[in-house]
């Protein structure tokens, strides 16, 4: 009888674990189809392929956690060169991407930047997307978008 009690305990907290899982994708995909037309939810275990420098040839992107920072790693299609975003190193104000609870794959042509001052938030601007791009977030705090620009990976900044 005891084994069965903790069976049921087992399966109903499995079950309870599955359904908040459920809840949390959903949220996630609804965040970022407020902002964006084009978009894919993706989990942050998942790769992204598309064609992030414009050569038509599809990329590669997956999220890597190594020791105790993170970071992104492009790997283009038709030269195999390799890109890594963050890993301790300097990624316009990032240095890693611990904080990303999901991430996914724009292909709208324009977005949106907060732009700031020292101290305030003086708005936004709208920004040309040449490319399909990387969207990073965090549930309820935001992200940002990376994207290829004049053969460059820079960040738009999309959080308060």
């Amino acid at each position: 009888m005891k084994y069965i009690l903790y069976f049921s305990i087992f399966v109903f907290t499995l079950s309870l674990k599955q359904k908040l899982f459920a809840q949390d994708i959903e949220f996630q995909k609804k965040s970022l189809e407020c902002d964006f037309e084009n978009v894919i939810h993706f989990s942050i275990d998942e790769s992204i392929i598309a064609d992030f420098n414009g050569d038509g040839i599809n990329d590669t992107a997956v999220f890597r956690k190594e020791n105790k920072t993170s970071g992104i790693i492009i790997k283009h299609g038709q030269t195999e060169e390799t890109v890594s975003l963050g890993f301790g190193k300097d990624f316009a104000h990032l240095t890693d991407f611990n904080w990303v609870d999901f991430w996914g794959l724009v292909k709208d042509s324009t977005t949106y930047e907060m732009v700031f001052n020292e101290t305030d938030i003086l708005g936004d601007t709208i920004i040309s997307l040449k490319n399909p791009s990387i969207v990073v977030r965090k549930e309820e705090a935001g992200g940002g978008v990376i994207t290829l620009k004049n053969g460059i990976y820079i960040w738009i900044h999309q959080s308060d």
